[in-house]
C-alpha cells in the first residue's frame, strides 16, 4: 500500500473517536459495534478478547446494564503502522450506578488500531486498554514512555493478523 499523508486522515480517525466515546456514554452497544470493522477486536482488561461487530455489541450491552459512564480520552499520538493507522493516549472513566451508589473509576492508557475499509472509509479494526491509575488521578502525570505503547500496539496487530488468518479459507 502507498504510504499516505497521514495529517489528511487524522481528522476521519479522530471523528471515529469522538464517536466511540458519545456512543459509549450513551450507553449504546449498537453504534459502538457499528464503528468497528466485521471482524474488529476488543481487549477488554483482564479478559479474553472479543471478536467481531455482533460479540463486541453484546460485550458492551452487558457491561453498560445498570450503569451510566462518563469517558474522556486524551491522544498523545497518531501514526500508521503499515496500512493501519494507530491512536494511543489516556483515558479516564467513571461509572455510576443508575440506582444510585458510590462512582467507580479510573483510567489508564487506550490503543485504537483503524482499518480503511473503502477509499476514504475507516473503521476501527481493534482496540485496547490498559488500566493503570486509581479515580481521581491526575492523567499529566501518566508516562508517555512509548515503548509500553508500541508492546500494546505491537499486541493488537499480532491479535488482529491471526483473526484475520483464522477467518480466510
Amino acid at each position: 500500500m502507498a504510504e499516505r499523508e497521514s495529517p489528511a486522515i487524522i481528522p476521519t480517525v479522530k471523528k471515529l473517536v469522538e464517536k466511540f466515546v458519545s456512543a459509549y456514554n450513551q450507553g449504546n452497544s449498537s453504534i459502538i459495534a457499528s464503528l468497528f470493522t466485521q471482524d474488529g477486536v476488543l481487549m477488554p482488561p483482564g479478559e479474553p478478547p472479543v471478536s467481531g461487530q455482533e460479540e463486541i455489541k453484546w460485550r458492551f450491552h452487558v457491561f453498560f446494564d445498570g450503569f451510566t459512564f462518563d469517558l474522556r480520552l486524551d491522544s498523545l499520538e497518531t501514526y500508521f503502522i503499515g496500512d493501519l493507522c494507530f491512536d494511543r493516549g489516556v483515558y479516564t472513566a467513571y461509572a455510576l450506578p443508575v440506582e444510585g451508589g458510590v462512582p467507580r473509576g479510573g483510567g489508564g492508557e487506550y490503543t485504537f488500531l483503524f482499518e480503511e475499509e473503502l477509499p476514504g472509509s475507516w473503521r476501527i479494526s481493534a482496540f485496547g486498554t490498559s488500566p493503570s491509575m486509581e479515580a481521581g488521578t491526575d492523567t499529566s502525570q501518566v508516562s508517555s514512555d512509548a515503548e509500553r505503547s508500541y508492546e500494546l500496539a505491537a499486541t493488537l496487530v499480532d491479535l488482529r493478523n491471526t483473526e484475520l488468518k483464522g477467518r480466510r479459507p
